[in-house]
């Protein structure tokens, strides 16, 4: 695991403190471009140099300017509206959102959703600082073992699935972990990344889990099998 040079990271975060401590967490993970912007205007400034980004780290309450003179109001309208800019600019288009407004949530996946972009959306109250680092990694395209995107992460679980599709009833305990295992993993990704690319190949494996292992499994199997139709099924459902 380990960051990249070539990787240009911006983190737009009023609070001071938190924004250091995100760079060096960041830093020590081996990240070493790293833009810090604590206002709108700052951000603004950025977009119309025509600045780029691989990945945004974005507090969505941001004073547009002064951050010791701002209404909450204002703080949640720039945050959104400076994504949008990011985004049809081409500044950014990979955004980990970390706020304290969790209940923003649905607006910046509908958001991002519309403009196509990639996002992890995490509530502050939920914010493990450990955490930053492999997330970073993920919306990067990483995985720990190294230079995977997510459609190519869940191409290759789902390619697990259909294998073992063709041996369904002569399954031994090591092949059922590894089904498990990728299950689990298609379903962890649906749940944090909103991507459009993900379609084809969800349709694909809902298809084999419905015909092959629905009918053909039971207990564990059974249950994780049922577990990922569902998230499939919701993740078709917010991205109709």
């Amino acid at each position: 695991m380990g960051g990249s040079e070539k990787n240009k990271i911006l983190i737009i975060e009023d609070a001071k403190g938190t924004a250091i401590g995100y760079k060096g967490l960041l830093c020590n993970a081996g990240y070493n471009d790293i833009t810090i912007c604590h206002t709108g205007a700052e951000v603004q400034l950025l977009i119309d140099k025509g600045e780029k980004f691989d990945l945004s780290i974005v507090d969505i309450m941001l004073p547009a300017e002064d951050p010791e003179k701002y209404t909450l109001a204002e703080c949640q309208e720039t945050g959104v509206r400076l994504i949008r800019k990011m985004i049809d600019k081409d500044t950014c288009r990979r955004f980990y959102v970390i706020t304290v407004r969790g209940s923003l949530r649905s607006g910046v996946e509908r958001l991002c959703k519309e403009k196509k972009a990639v996002l992890i959306f995490e509530a502050k109250i939920d914010y493990e600082p450990e955490k930053l680092v492999d997330n970073v990694e993920e919306l990067l395209g990483e995985s720990f073992d190294g230079g995977k995107s997510f459609l190519s992460e869940i191409n290759e679980h789902v390619d697990i699935i259909d294998g073992y599709a063709k041996m369904i009833n002569l399954l031994s305990e090591t092949d059922k972990e590894q089904l498990v295992v990728s299950m689990t993993s298609i379903r962890k990704i649906l749940n944090r990344v909103r991507s459009p690319d993900f379609g084809e190949v969800l349709k694909r494996v809902e298809s084999v889990l419905r015909t092959q292992y629905e009918p053909n499994t039971e207990g564990v199997m059974r249950k994780e099998t049922e577990r990922t139709i569902s998230a499939i099924q919701e993740w078709f459902k917010n991205n109709a």
